[in-house]
């Protein structure tokens, strides 16, 4: 496919998402890189959200990174995430952690 003049290659977005994603995966295969898909490591963890912007505790570090059950992500301390995170795993939550 070329552009109007003829002369220089379009590339469709979705055929850039899926030759990224195809490459991603052969990398992974090929460097044997495990991916733990319920944790991150951070450098330092971030506040609560919740507890910095529902309950005006702005100093609460938060050891989760999810979705909320009201639809949102936010940072939640573990009181949080027991009580209005929806889990762990690919496009639910992460546990941070900090890096050693």
């Amino acid at each position: 496919m070329t552009d109007d003049q003829g002369d220089k290659p379009v590339t469709h977005p979705m055929w850039t998402v899926g030759a990224l994603l195809s490459n991603m995966a052969a990398l992974q295969a090929e460097d044997e890189v495990e991916t733990d898909l319920v944790s991150v490591v951070v450098d330092a963890l971030p506040m609560c959200d919740i507890h910095k912007y529902d309950l005006g505790q702005p100093d609460v570090p938060a050891t989760y990174d999810g979705k909320t059950k009201r639809g949102p992500w936010a940072y939640m301390c573990g009181e949080c995430f027991d009580a209005k995170g929806v889990g762990l795993g690919t496009g639910l939550g992460q546990r941070l952690e900090v890096r050693s």
